[in-house]
Formats: structure tokens, C-alpha cells, sequence
């Protein structure tokens, strides 16, 4: 896996790559992949976040939520490609996370498990817990080199914390001999982190972790006052492949909204994920962006996630008129 994952991660933001990948994976009838929102506290305030903009509450998932969700996917028989842990908050702060991912682990239902943290929690407790889970990849978002430039961007004084929890963990692993977690040093490239300091987040943790990756900055939704310059506009990717389903059971259609607002596609706690995925809502919101209308959808509208991925539209069209029969 090590191998095979590494070089798809380093080239996932290649459109060439992308759309031969997602030519063989994306289906019809059931995700691709999932993203779980075990909790959206978090202990950081980052100021590209628009968590506490949001108007949906604070909580943590229910375990017996979470295992229905599980189970589902098990009994469908359609094995996901990545199941990640997270939406809007720090996911170590759940305190049954640990649980979670040995039960999906024990279940089989993703070829891969990920799981994305600030690593301010990653004390070594936590790491052999989450080494002993069956977690398969960790992604640990710095964002920084530098002590200040991670207090401008996180809202916090923990970098010197974050940086030794990180290099704790990659001994700790060595040490009980595992091969997994495979970890990801994580940064978006925007200010205040510069090329320069860019450059030196490589120096830092090449050879240190398994992998390090800058990804571009996306205006979450509308919720940042962001947005990347274009005068094109296609259909956004994930509407086709990874939904999100919030801690309290409600299912959006990507990890870009952090709104009760009109991308909220259904509801777990009434609903199979496979009749929401297939609902004629969900529907009707992909066949507007291959039209490129987005009249009734303004979270769309102003939003720029769907530039992070490659232009598939015209192969999406002509799949969808095979799908709609």
C-alpha cells in the first residue's frame, strides 16, 4: 500500500491524473469515497476556517450513529476507496474515535482509512492508540515552519508542541515496528506562509515523515473572503464521488460546506446513504452543473472548491445519460 498511496497522493492534484483515475473509479449506484464528521469541535482557531461561522451547533457523533452509518456500508457490499474521519474539527477530541476506526477497520469497508489532526492532541498515548486502531493514513495539518506563522494562521501558541508531538509519533511507531499509519506533513499554501518558508517545511520534515504536501487554498464554500481568478466554470467533482455525512447525521454533498443550508441532501438517522446518494435532489444538483446553472444553489454560486479538481464535465454528461435511465 505504502508505495502505491504515496505516488497517487503526489500526483492527485495533476489533472492528467485525476481524470484517468477518476474515469475507472467513480460509480453510480453507491460513494467512492466518504468523509465522517466524528465531532466539529476543535481546539484551534484557524482564520481561514469558517467553523464557528457555522449555524448547525457543536457535537460529537454518536457511537451508535457511527456504527449504523458502518454497517450500511458493509451490508451494501460496496467497498469504499477512502474513508476519512473529519469534516470540521479536530477529530482526536471524540472520545471514542479510537473505537471507530477499529470497528470500520473490522468491518472492511474502505480499502483505506485516513484521518486528518492539528497534532496539538497527539501525545503518545494517543499515537499507539491510533497505531493499534488499524488506522491507515494520518495527515497532520502544520501549515507552518515557523512558531509565529503557525499562531497567525492557528490561533494558538503550539507549534514547538505540534512539531515535537509529530516527531514523538514517528518514533513511537518506529519503535513498535509498525508500518501504518503512513504520515502526511500537511500545509496550504497561502499567506502568511511564503515560498520561503514553504522551502524550509520541506527541509524539516523530509525524512521525518513519509510524505509532505502543500495544497492550494479554496474559499471553503463562501465562507472565506477568498476566491482564485477564472473565467471558466465546470462542474464540481466530488458531487459525483465523496459525500460527507455531519456529526448529527445530516449528509452534504462535500467537505467545503459548513452550513444547514440547501446542500443538505438528507439524513442517515431516517435514510440509507445509497437512496440519498441516489436521490432525485442530489440529482437534480449534479444536472445543474453540467449546465452551469447554479440559480438554486448560491453555496455553489460562491464558491470555489470545484477548481481544485480537473474539468470532467462533458465525460460526467454523457455518463449521466446512461445513469438517468
Amino acid at each position: 500500500m505504502k508505495l502505491d498511496f504515496l505516488l497517487e497522493n503526489s500526483f492527485k492534484y495533476n489533472p492528467f491524473f485525476q481524470k484517468e483515475f477518476f474515469k475507472r473509479k467513480i460509480r453510480y449506484d453507491f460513494p467512492l469515497s466518504l468523509n465522517i464528521e466524528v465531532t466539529n469541535k476543535c481546539n484551534f482557531r484557524c482564520f481561514m476556517c469558517p467553523r464557528l461561522k457555522a449555524n448547525r451547533g457543536i457535537g460529537d457523533m454518536d457511537i451508535n450513529l457511527y456504527k449504523k452509518i458502518i454497517d450500511q456500508i458493509y451490508k451494501e457490499g460496496k467497498k469504499l476507496y477512502v474513508l476519512t474521519l473529519i469534516k470540521d474539527g479536530e477529530s482526536l477530541l471524540h472520545p471514542k474515535l479510537f473505537e471507530m476506526i477499529a470497528y470500520a477497520k473490522k468491518r472492511k469497508v474502505a480499502h483505506r482509512i485516513d484521518l486528518f489532526s492539528n497534532g496539538s492532541l497527539l501525545d503518545q498515548k494517543k499515537g499507539k492508540a491510533l497505531i493499534e486502531s488499524g488506522l491507515d493514513v494520518l495527515h497532520i495539518s502544520l501549515n507552518a515552519a515557523f512558531p509565529g506563522t503557525h499562531k497567525k494562521i492557528s490561533g494558538t501558541d503550539t507549534y514547538r508542541k505540534v512539531d515535537s508531538n509529530l516527531k514523538n509519533f514517528m518514533a513511537l511507531r518506529k519503535r513498535l515496528k509498525a508500518r501504518n499509519p503512513l504520515v502526511i506533513a500537511k500545509a496550504i499554501r497561502m499567506e502568511p506562509f511564503s515560498k520561503k518558508e514553504e522551502k524550509k517545511f520541506r527541509e524539516i520534515w523530509t525524512g521525518v515523515v513519509d510524505q509532505i504536501i502543500i495544497t492550494p487554498l479554496h474559499n471553503y464554500a463562501g465562507g472565506l473572503e477568498y476566491s482564485k481568478t477564472t473565467n471558466m466554470r465546470w462542474p464540481c467533482l466530488p458531487l459525483w464521488f465523496n459525500p460527507v455525512i455531519n456529526y448529527d447525521g445530516k449528509v452534504t454533498t462535500c467537505c467545503a460546506n459548513y452550513m444547514n443550508n440547501e446542500l443538505i441532501m438528507g439524513d442517515v438517522r431516517r435514510q440509507s446513504l445509497k437512496r440519498i446518494w441516489q436521490s432525485k435532489n442530489y440529482q437534480r444538483l449534479r444536472q445543474d452543473h453540467l449546465r452551469g446553472d447554479f440559480s438554486n444553489w448560491p453555496t455553489c454560486q460562491s464558491c470555489d472548491y470545484w477548481n481544485n479538481f480537473v474539468d470532467m464535465g462533458k465525460w460526467l454528461g454523457k455518463k449521466e445519460s446512461v445513469w438517468g435511465k
